[in-house]
């Protein structure tokens, strides 16, 4: 295991022969910061390796999952939730200029078009007119039409 460390030049972080710097030193902040980064950054590299076939899973859930005349909170509940769980493994980045709510806008784009894909063939003229809509409405929209079509 030391090894392991020595190849990544962080074995003094575990045998002590790193100095913790002074609190009212200068490098104190960068030497917590830079230490802290660089587990999050191993923790991060060891555990997104082993969640791209939970993710592929997920996707494909999403892909098959029909409404099958259930009601649509129903099937809308089953959607929400491999999308939250998708979430959870795949995190919006912090971004800047702008990418950021863009990126949110594309997720909530793909959940309007996987609600849309799944309803039962009853609902394709709810189907075409909200995607006729000009800018394609949100999920919640999209839910309220579909959901007011059912009653």
């Amino acid at each position: 295991m030391l090894t392991a460390f020595q190849s990544k030049n962080k074995a003094g972080f575990v045998d002590g022969s790193l100095a913790k710097p002074d609190v009212h030193s200068g490098d104190f902040q960068s030497w917590i910061q830079y230490t802290a980064s660089e587990i999050w950054c191993d923790f991060d590299e060891r555990f997104t390796q082993g969640i791209a076939l939970r993710v592929y899973d997920l996707k494909r859930s999403i892909a098959l999952l029909q409404q099958e005349k259930s009601p649509i909170f129903t099937y809308y509940g089953k959607l929400k939730g491999v999308w939250n769980e998708l979430q959870n493994l795949r995190p919006v980045l912090v971004c800047t200029y702008g990418a950021r709510k863009k990126m949110q806008e594309m997720r909530e784009e793909e959940k309007v078009f996987d609600f849309l894909m799944g309803l039962d063939d009853t609902y394709k003229t709810v189907r075409s007119q909200i995607l006729s809509i000009d800018p394609l409405p949100g999920l919640g929209r999209a839910y309220v039409v579909a959901a007011q079509e059912e009653k």
